[in-house]
C-alpha cells in the first residue's frame, strides 16, 4: 500500500509547507546534534542556507540554494522547437520565484554541450 509521503513533491510546495516540511526533518536530526551541526546537515543534504530558528528552535525561514551549470555568456537553445542558439546575457528570478534566463523562464531553454559549441566556432 502506498503511504501520502511517496507522493509528496517538494517543488510543487508554496513556502509556508516548505517550511512545515523542512521543520520535520530538522526534527528528526539528531536532537543531540548543535545547531550549527544540523544546518550544515540540511544545506549538504537539501541546498537551503540562512535558516532561521525562533528561541524555541523552530524554523522559520530558510534560503533556497540552486545550482545550474550556466554562466553568463553560454549558449543554450531557445525558442519554439529549442533549436535556435541564444547567448546568455543575465540569470535572474521572477516575481513567482522561478529561475530566468534573459527574461524567460528556465523551462523554455535546452543546454548544449560544451564540447559541441567548441567544435562550432
Amino acid at each position: 500500500m502506498k503511504t501520502f509521503q511517496e507522493f509528496i513533491n517538494e517543488r510543487m510546495m508554496n513556502s509556508r509547507q516548505k517550511v512545515t516540511q523542512m521543520q520535520h526533518y530538522w526534527d528528526d536530526l539528531d536532537h543531540m546534534a548543535s545547531d550549527e551541526r544540523k544546518k550544515k546537515s540540511m544545506q549538504s543534504r537539501f541546498g537551503i542556507r540562512n535558516i532561521k530558528l525562533d528561541p524555541k528552535g523552530k524554523i522559520l525561514s530558510f534560503d533556497e540554494e540552486i545550482n545550474l551549470p550556466i554562466e553568463v555568456g553560454d549558449i543554450v537553445l531557445g525558442g519554439k522547437f529549442k533549436n535556435r542558439r541564444i547567448e546568455v546575457k543575465d540569470i535572474g528570478e521572477n516575481e513567482k520565484g522561478d529561475i530566468t534566463i534573459n527574461g524567460k523562464s528556465i523551462l523554455r531553454i535546452r543546454m548544449t554541450d560544451k564540447e559541441t559549441d567548441d567544435a562550432d566556432e
